[in-house]
């Protein structure tokens, strides 16, 4: 079966809180999350401003193909975030991230 891809989300989150965000999120689309990803979306993240409408889009291509739209300058403390290509259940998934994300502060776990 294949669900109508429509869904955009918009939201943001804390600075800290972008890498185990995205390796999330990655996770539930079925994207590995690598160094390489990682490296290039900090690289892309210092040349936003929201401020300004500046941008940065990465793609996470697994069971569906997601865009990210991130902003948020080297200065800023919250990160804008727009999800982009979500079937319905993803977008339910990723909301609740997005609501946690932005309410908690989210570390990661040693191994």
């Amino acid at each position: 079966m294949i669900e109508d891809v429509s869904g955009t989300l918009h939201g943001w989150i804390w600075r800290p809180n972008l890498l185990p965000f995205l390796k999330m999120t990655s996770d539930f689309v079925r994207y590995s999350f690598g160094s390489e990803d990682e490296d290039a979306v900090l690289t892309g993240l210092a040349d936003t401003d929201p401020e300004a409408d500046r941008w940065f889009d990465y793609q996470l291509a697994g069971e569906l193909s997601v865009t990210l739209g991130l902003s948020g300058g080297e200065d800023l403390v919250l990160i804008d975030i727009e999800l982009d290509g979500l079937t319905e259940r993803f977008v339910t998934q990723i909301g609740v991230l997005l609501n946690v994300f932005s309410v908690y502060r989210v570390t990661e776990q040693p191994g």
